[in-house]
């Protein structure tokens, strides 16, 4: 029954503890706060969380942020306030549990669903065995 009402992955920003889940109203702010579709956004915080520091991958894992914040405290936040919340020792951190959040967010492939591809295509002729 705890599936039914998940309470996402809790993490610490800026000495509050938050839990992040990704829900439509989180994809969707983080999608507009990043302005590309939430796939294309999980490559930087993957990089983020590697240690890497390119300014747009920074960028766009303060944006993701700032989105869960907005959405989590219904107040509006902006990705500025998020580079001095944050101190660099902590981004892999919070990078990981995004990646982790955003993991148990997918639905797990139906085992029941075949491909296509495998079915055997039945005759539409049958034969009457005459």
């Amino acid at each position: 029954m705890s599936d039914l009402r998940p309470t996402g992955a809790p993490v610490v920003i800026g000495g509050q503890e938050y839990n992040i889940l990704f829900t439509i109203g989180a994809i969707e702010a983080i999608q507009e706060s990043c302005n590309k579709a939430l796939v294309e956004t999980m490559p930087a915080i993957a990089r983020v969380a590697d240690y890497k520091t390119d300014s747009e991958d920074v960028k766009t894992f303060y944006n993701v942020i700032a989105a869960f914040l907005t959405v989590d405290t219904g107040k509006e936040v902006k990705t500025e306030a998020i580079d001095g919340l944050i101190k660099p020792a902590e981004m892999k951190k919070i990078a990981i549990t995004l990646l982790e959040a955003y993991g148990f967010s997918m639905p797990d492939p139906d085992s029941d669903d075949e491909d296509p591809e495998d079915e055997e295509e039945e005759n539409p002729n049958q034969e009457t065995g005459l």
